[in-house]
């Protein structure tokens, strides 16, 4: 969501606006950017395009004053690849999914490589189908008590069935365990 507002809902309008400005300004032209003028609005442009991206990719959002100290210290030789995924990013404005696929850029060479991620595998449980990529998001803060119940009560949601919870673990920490001391286990399940 953007500002409480669906991002189907911002693309569906936003893009069909996109495209009739592109087709109006089809001659580029160099814009200098002056991060200490105030009051030609570059930084707010700066900061609006940086929070957009980092909202994609689950990055704290930047205020101005921080995104102003972000690109006062950006090193030149930086610029180089900036402007070569800057100029990709152009030709990218909508396109289908199935037509997305990961490239790879050394600009020391130069070599432009691309591949397509192959689907996970598809597993069965009961009558239900799973991914590695498939997810359970659970909103905290909870007991360890709280998840494993909400992660099992959840599961039935998908077969009559549901999983057990044999572990539960976060990087390389083992936070619960079928085979863990009973006493370790009681101690650890009220817990935050």
């Amino acid at each position: 969501h953007c500002a409480g507002i669906a991002l189907e809902t911002v693309s569906s309008t936003l893009f069909p606006c996109l495209l009739k400005v592109m087709r109006i300004m089809y001659r580029a032209f160099l814009a200098l950017i002056a991060q200490d003028d105030d009051t030609n609005h570059h930084m707010e442009m700066i900061t609006a395009a940086s929070n957009l991206r980092a909202e994609n990719y689950n990055i704290q959002p930047a205020d101005r004053m921080k995104t102003k100290q972000i690109a006062g210290r950006i090193i030149p030789a930086i610029a180089t690849t900036t402007a070569t995924v800057a100029g990709l990013m152009i030709g990218t404005t909508k396109p289908p999914l199935e037509r997305f696929k990961n490239g790879f850029i050394n600009l020391a060479l130069p070599f432009f490589g691309f591949s397509e991620p192959i689907a996970a595998p598809v597993k069965k449980y009961n009558e239900s189908s799973f991914t590695l990529w498939d997810r359970l998001e659970i909103q905290g803060p909870k007991t360890l008590q709280e998840a494993v119940d909400w992660i099992q009560a959840s599961s039935r949601s998908y077969n009559e069935t549901g999983l057990e919870v044999t572990m539960l673990s976060s990087g390389v920490s083992l936070i619960y365990s079928f085979f863990m001391d009973a006493k370790k286990r009681a101690h650890r399940m009220p817990m935050e």
